[in-house]
């Protein structure tokens, strides 16, 4: 396993599953906490999430409750400063392992929990359902590069399915030329199943954040020139968007 704390989200995100879509692999249900922070002191919670926090996280791990977790450091986008993401592909499970860590935090580390939400006061909440990623589960939350690129969604709630269908059918194979040209080292796509007005999300994987970006600017060269139609119809559907480039700093994945 691994934490890394460079000057660098999960989950990202984060965070999971293939052009081989969902349907043929198991479906990966992330818990992704986005937190606001006081920029002077969010290093601090960086070293609370690996050293405190962490070995909770990496006991249900260890247990077969998660399949992989990490921590997130803002690199540039919106308001949220750090995430935290963690996986399971059963959502009870999930949602179990989330209330046992709460407790285990207020039993073991009560007082370290307070200095945190000092610094982090904020958050929102999202649970996200794969439903189609470059790479099965269990490889998709191995250890991950060192920059991760996600964007939210705003979607229109009665043509989310549509926007599925195309970005399976138009946008993957064009994400996938860009895995094999280096620009990504993965890929996934993520339903919105509980949070806030964001309905779906775009993960991509990659050495650094200038490669991400280059296969990014590629990704919309293509679909102008190979089925602008598709892509005017998935930006009608999914009609605005946050993009956020991440500092993958923690990922630990089962077994790693």
């Amino acid at each position: 396993m691994k934490a890394r704390f460079a000057a660098v989200l999960a989950l990202g995100t984060v965070l999971v599953s293939g052009s081989a879509s969902a349907q043929e692999d198991a479906t990966a249900y992330v818990f992704g906490e986005y937190y606001v922070c006081d920029q002077n002191r969010e290093a601090f919670s960086d070293v609370l999430a690996e050293h405190v926090f962490g070995p909770m996280f990496d006991r249900h791990l260890e247990a077969g409750n998660l399949i992989g977790w990490g921590w997130l450091g803002h690199n540039a986008g919106g308001e949220w400063r750090r995430a935290q993401y963690y996986v399971s592909t059963d959502l009870n499970t999930l949602l179990d392992t989330r209330d046992a860590i709460i407790e285990e935090v207020q039993a073991e580390a009560a007082a370290e929990g307070r200095e945190f939400t000092d610094v982090c006061p904020d958050h929102d909440d999202y649970i996200w359902a794969s439903v189609a990623t470059s790479e099965p589960v269990n490889e998709q939350v191995a250890e991950r590069p060192e920059a991760g690129y996600s964007t939210y969604f705003v979607c229109s709630a009665g043509a989310e399915a549509r926007a599925d269908e195309i970005l399976q059918e138009v946008y993957a194979p064009i994400l996938d030329r860009h895995v094999a040209a280096g620009h990504f080292n993965s890929w996934g796509w993520y339903a919105h199943l509980s949070g806030g007005k964001f309905r779906r999300l775009l993960t991509l994987d990659g050495a650094d954040h200038k490669a991400i970006l280059a296969g990014v600017m590629g990704l919309n060269a293509d679909i102008d020139a190979e089925n602008a139609e598709a892509g005017e119809e998935f930006a009608s559907i999914c009609h605005s968007h946050d993009d956020y480039m991440w500092d993958i700093q923690i990922s630990h994945p089962q077994g790693g």
